[in-house]
Parts: C-alpha cells; sequence; structure tokens
C-alpha cells in the first residue's frame, strides 16, 4: 500500500498493516530558512529569528514568524525555488484535516491538488500542475519532479510538464545533493488504491505491496539503475549530503523486520552498490528500538554528523526525534511536526500548540 510512516511494523505485522503517514517536502538548497503552513499561510522562519540574547536554547521562537497571506489557502509547502519562490499545492475551500484512509501515505486528505509558484509576496506566479499529489523541488535549477494521483511521474522544467516512463507506480521521490538524480520508491505497474483492497489473494495482496528504489538520471532521462530488490516496502530515501550514500526506510512485508537502511553507491558514478544495503536500526518504539521517520521529514545537521527527523502517532500528530549518522544514540526531543534545520546546530519544528519551537542543542551526534 501506498502507506508509509513512523511505527513500528511491530504493531501492524509488517508493511503490509501500516495505516497512516505523512508527505513533506524535502530540504533543499534554495528553501528560505523554515517554512510552514497554519491555516492556510505560509510561515516563514528566518535563521535571523533565533538569535539574540532573548531567544532560549529550547521553546518557542521569541520573534514571530513571518507570514505569507497568498491569494488562496495553501494546504501544503513542497519546498522553494530561487527568487523567493515557494511551491506550493492549494485548496479551495477549508482544508480536510481528517485521517486519510483510502490514501494513507500522507496523515490527511491528500487528493491531488492544483500546483503552484508562489511570490513572498503571496501572489501566485504560475501552475505548476492542475493535479498533483506530491512535488519534489530540485537543489539546482529551477525543476520540480512531481507525482501525480495516479501515481505518475512528470518532471516540471521550463514551464513544462513532461510525463517520464516509470517501471511501475511511483510513490515518492528525493533528489541527489547536486540533481542530477531523482531516486523513486516504485510500486507494480498494476498497483492502485482499488487493486490492493480488491486483491483476490493474499500472494497478489503482498506482491502490491513490494516497493523497489530505482535510480532517474536528469541528463539521459533514464531510469538508470534497480537500487533494491528487497522482499518488503523500500521508501523515502534520502542522499547523504555529499551523494555517495543512499538512506532509506524498509519494512518486511510480514516478518517484524524493518529499520532504516544505507546503501554505499560506490559504482558507476554513485549511480549502483558493489555490496547489500546495511541495515542501521530497527524500527520500533521498545528498548534497543527507534521509529522510522516519516517520509521526507530526514534532516541532516552538523553537515554529515546526524540526523533529525520526525515519527509519526497514530492520531496523524508527531515527535521529533534526533540520532546519529550510522543510527545511534536514538532521542525523542519533543511533540511537533516537520522538524528542518536553520542551521547546523539549530533545529525549528511545529510545536503541538501550532507555533513554531526551536532546539538548539549537542542532539543527534
Amino acid at each position: 500500500m501506498d502507506n508509509h510512516n513512523g511505527f513500528s511494523s511491530r504493531h501492524f505485522l509488517g508493511a503490509a498493516g501500516l495505516v497512516f503517514a505523512c508527505c513533506f517536502a524535502a530540504a533543499v538548497s534554495a528553501a528560505p530558512g523554515a517554512a510552514f503552513v497554519r491555516d492556510g499561510q505560509l510561515l516563514i522562519v528566518e535563521p535571523g529569528a533565533v538569535r539574540g540574547a532573548t531567544q532560549p536554547k529550547s521553546g518557542a521562537i521569541a520573534a514571530p514568524a513571518a507570514t505569507v497571506a497568498p491569494e488562496r489557502r495553501v494546504a501544503e509547502y513542497w519546498g522553494a525555488l530561487d527568487g523567493d519562490r515557494f511551491v506550493v499545492t492549494l485548496q479551495d475551500g477549508p482544508l480536510n484535516r481528517a485521517p486519510a484512509i483510502d490514501d494513507p501515505h500522507c496523515a490527511f486528505e491528500s487528493s491531488g491538488k492544483s500546483a503552484w509558484i508562489m511570490h513572498r509576496d503571496g501572489k501566485l506566479a504560475a501552475m505548476i500542475s492542475k493535479d498533483a499529489l506530491r512535488l519534489y523541488p530540485a537543489p539546482a535549477e529551477s525543476r520540480i519532479a512531481i507525482i501525480s494521483p495516479e501515481r505518475d511521474l512528470l518532471l516540471w522544467e521550463n514551464d513544462e510538464c513532461t510525463t517520464i516512463a516509470a517501471p511501475g507506480r511511483v510513490s515518492n521521490a528525493g533528489w541527489s545533493p547536486d540533481g542530477r538524480h531523482l531516486v523513486v520508491s516504485v510500486y507494480p505497474p498494476d498497483w492502485s488504491v482499488g487493486a490492493v483492497s480488491e486483491a483476490a489473494t493474499t500472494a497478489d495482496f503482498l506482491r502490491l505491496q513490494n516497493a523497489d528504489l530505482y535510480l532517474f538520471d536528469l541528463a539521459s532521462r533514464k531510469f538508470v539503475s534497480q537500487l533494491t530488490n528487497d522482499p518488503g516496502t523500500e521508501y523515502g530515501a534520502f542522499f547523504s549530503p555529499d551523494g555517495k550514500s543512499l538512506y532509506y526506510n524498509w519494512l518486511h512485508l510480514t516478518e517484524d523486520k524493518g529499520g532504516l537502511m544505507r546503501l554505499d553507491l560506490d559504482l558507476d558514478d554513485h549511480t549502483s552498490a558493489s555490496a547489500a544495503a546495511v541495515q542501521l536500526t530497527q524500527a520500533g518504539n521498545d528498548a534497543g528500538e527507534t521509529p522510522l521517520g516519516r517520509v521526507t521529514t530526514y534532516r541532516w545537521r552538523g553537515g554529515t554528523e546526524g540526523l533529525v527527523f520526525e515519527a509519526g502517532l497514530p492520531d496523524g500528530s508527531g515527535e521529533v526525534w534526533s540520532m546519529t549518522s550510522s543510527g545511534k544514540a536514538p532521542a525523542r526531543l519533543a511533540a511537533g511536526r516537520n522538524p528542518q534545520m536553520l542551521d547546523n546546530e539549530t533545529v525549528v519544528f511545529m510545536g503541538a500548540d501550532g507555533t513554531p519551537q526551536i532546539i538548539r542543542s549537542e542532539v543527534g551526534r
């Protein structure tokens, strides 16, 4: 199922039983500090807002976040392009924050919405797509990977969208730091919410749950390698800052196995691997276990020293966690969602009370 979150596989009988998840935009180089959506508006927290003697090491931000009041209500913020341009999806009418059981890759209802480029003054500059499910701005140049509600992969550049022929239904994606490659999580070509719910046999149900990672090369416009072929669901992939390693969540389809994986891309100009992936954590909430991060919420801190991420809870809320880049010293930092890095030491996230919060400490090293 197109559904991934931060829970232990122990609670659900493998990946096939997961219920909720959440989608956020991957961090991009042009990001304007940190950005959050609240009540249809965009809140921007600049790095300078957390500096000064009046700002504590943790807690609510002393200086208020800048508010971008758009022409229409913002549903999701997906990242930024150069020139203070934001990539957003819009939704008319009240925002639906009910859990989405039929498409639980996100914690909230995620039917396709119109995607736009919005200026900092809230004015809409250009429509990217009339019907986008998820968007991934590239870290270089004005380019955006788009996933449609049908799980097709599209590439927006030069004000045009092109459909990319993928080996199956695409669930989520992540850019390499140089923007040359895109890693995607791919389900079988006949995957759909309906096909999963109407599977005639257990074997067919499990087959539809299996997802592998593929690497798309921007220059050739081709998929150049299949990076995983394990029994289970690989998803939420992200690169190390130097682009030489790939990290991703893995859940076995039926067994109590899963965790954060690392695959070292040491062949073919960092597009394939000579050895199998290494499991860094065991998914779970018990002693010796670490919850999985929600899709695209893993953030690098201190260069390559540590990770900060959001783990999901059954009610759709989240917790901010940290750990080292090798999966050691996991620690729950706070209740909240969508952690982002303002600098190497400062984590900003949306607190449980709906206000931006920060933590500045030696976390996850």
